[in-house]
This record gives C-alpha cells, sequence and structure tokens, in this order.
C-alpha cells in the first residue's frame, strides 16, 4: 500500500488510420459504464511524437503498429500514471480497490506466470515503468540483418518485474479471465477485465485450413486440440495473402501434434529446421519458405516443459510477426 494513487485515468493506444472494430467499440462502451468517474485518453501520433524514440519510430516505419504501441503504453503510465488497457479488454467493474496500491499487475496465465500486458497500472514515474522504458533505451526494432525485434511485450517486462518488485502479481482471473487458447471465459469473483484477444492487429479476412484438409495430411488432432487449432485461426491469425503464414500454421499444429520427444531439444533451430524438413518431404508445401523467417519468429524462445507452454509462445510470436 501507499500513500500515493494510481490515478483515475484509463489509457489506450489506436496507431492505425482505420475506423476502431465495432466489437471493439462495444468493449469500450464498457469502460464508460464502469468507470464514469475515470478519464479516458487516447494516444496516437498526433499526441506522442514517434521520432522521440528509435524503437518507435522503426516500427512506425515498418508499419509494426503494436510494437510502437508496446513502447507508447509504459511510456503514458510512466509519464502520466494510471491505468493502460488494449482495447478489446472489457470491463466487469471499476479498478477503485487496487488503486492504493503503486503497481496493479496480474498474470495473463497463472502455470507460465507472465505478466498481462493488456491491462495494467501503476503511480506517475514508478521505478519498475522506468526500468521496463530503459530497456527500450537506444533498441532498434530493425536489427541489422534487417530481421526485426519481436520479442513480446510480457516476455520484456515480467523478468524486469521479477527482479525488482517484491509483491506478487495478482491471478490471472482479475484481468484476462479468458482463455487464449479455447476462448473459455475464466471470471470469478476476482475478476475486474476480460481480455478478449480480439487480435486488432490482423487482416480479419480469415482463410481456415479445414479439418478434412487436415485429415487429407496425416494429421489427427485430439479434441482438445482441434478447439485450440481452430480458435488459433479464426481469431488469432490471417492467411489471406500471405503464404509464410500458410507455413507456419503448419509448423504450429506439427508442434503440437507430435511426440514429446521433440520438446527435448535444447536448439530450438535444430526443431524449427526438422520440422520444416518434414514439412518439405511431405510434399504439402512445393517451395519452402526461407528459414530465416522462422529463426526470427522462434529465436528468442526456449523449449518449454509443456506442449500447452509451446502453443502460447508460439502464439505470441505469430501474433507479433503478423500483427
Amino acid at each position: 500500500m501507499t500513500d500515493i494513487q494510481i490515478p483515475k485515468i484509463i489509457h489506450y493506444c489506436w496507431l492505425s488510420n482505420d475506423p476502431v472494430p465495432e466489437q471493439m467499440q462495444k468493449y469500450m462502451q464498457t469502460w464508460k459504464k464502469h468507470l464514469p468517474d475515470y478519464e479516458f485518453k487516447l494516444w496516437n501520433f498526433d499526441v506522442f511524437d514517434k521520432n522521440s524514440s528509435l524503437w518507435v519510430k522503426q516500427a512506425f516505419e515498418a508499419k509494426k503498429y503494436a510494437f510502437a504501441a508496446d513502447y507508447i503504453r509504459l511510456y503514458a503510465v510512466y509519464t502520466c500514471g494510471g491505468i493502460y488497457m488494449d482495447m478489446d479488454v472489457e470491463v466487469l467493474k471499476p479498478f477503485d480497490d487496487l488503486l492504493n496500491n503503486d503497481l496493479m499487475f496480474a498474470y495473463d496465465d497463472d502455470e507460465i506466470k507472465h505478466l498481462e500486458s493488456g491491462c495494467f497500472g501503476a503511480t506517475k514515474g514508478h521505478p519498475f515503468i522506468g526500468q521496463c522504458l530503459a530497456y527500450y533505451n537506444d533498441r532498434h526494432f530493425i536489427k541489422e540483418d534487417g530481421s526485426f525485434d519481436t520479442l513480446p511485450l510480457p516476455c520484456i517486462i515480467t523478468p524486469i518485474y521479477n527482479e525488482i518488485v517484491k509483491s506478487q502479481p495478482l491471478s490471472s482471473d482479475h484481468f484476462t479471465a479468458k482463455s487464449w487458447e479455447t476462448g473459455d471465459l475464466r471470471v470469478t469473483n476476482n475478476t475486474y477485465t476480460i481480455h478478449h484477444f480480439a487480435a486488432s492487429w490482423v487482416d480479419f479476412g480469415i482463410v481456415l485450413i479445414k479439418k478434412d484438409k487436415l485429415d487429407g495430411w496425416g494429421i489427427r488432432l485430439t479434441p482438445q486440440e482441434e478447439r485450440i487449432y481452430f480458435n488459433a485461426l479464426q481469431h488469432k491469425f490471417s492467411i489471406t495473402d500471405k503464404k509464410e503464414l500458410l507455413n507456419t500454421v503448419y509448423l504450429m499444429e506439427r508442434i503440437f501434434t507430435t511426440g514429446k520427444e521433440h520438446y527435448k531439444h535444447n536448439n530450438l533451430q535444430i526443431l524449427i529446421k526438422s520440422l520444416l524438413k518434414q514439412t518439405a518431404e511431405s510434399g504439402i508445401q512445393n517451395k519452402v519458405t526461407s528459414l530465416k523467417l522462422y529463426f526470427t519468429t522462434f529465436r528468442n524462445w526456449k523449449i518449454f516443459d509443456t506442449p500447452r507452454a509451446n502453443l502460447r509462445y508460439i502464439y505470441h510470436c505469430l501474433k507479433n510477426i503478423w500483427r
């Protein structure tokens, strides 16, 4: 607890010139319903000088606006104090009883224990948020080899939190309250918001790989894997005009349908190369996309102990590449 409260300011980012999707507008209506005495502050490039941050400038020039938003959300909370929310967050009740804390963070998954970056709060100038911002000092979004630095924000801020913050984050039912895998709601008496993972970063023209095609490839999904697979495709990824993504989707479902021996690899590049080799040899694709794309996407990730953890991180990687 602290004498300084988190101010009643809701920060949100919309960096695109496209209209806000109707579903997101509906979620935002719940903000005004449950937070009538809060100030709402929109951050865009009329408010934030993109040239003030090398990271933001390069992300903007690469049209990877979500990575620019990763920095801007931290900047907003650090300079003003308050609460940041993604626009696909639905509010169920006010945050008032949390505002006496200097930080307001929860896990997005209680098993993987990464912080929810779509809804969090802090007092103005909080040193933890300052350290998160410092991560981006002189950091290039576009690397020397021309690839993008696509490490998801939860993977940046969680280690910093664990190092310098003594308090335990709230459980995932506080701000996330929804399974990214299945779409199942996990609302409890603790729940303030639901993060719907509405995927504003993709083209909503989705082309699904149908189950009969999977069967033709000799791939058998368990009922749970099938739910995960179709939910991921339907709500998370766009395949339209992205031939590379077709390869990656196949790679994704190969990872969670192959045997556990794949999880024993210590070198992720060996794993990816192995799976791509299988893809090429099976004749599913006449031409396999350059390994560079996959290495760029996955090289920051370790092999985790459970298929569920792998799915989680593959989702984050793909989300950040194509959003």
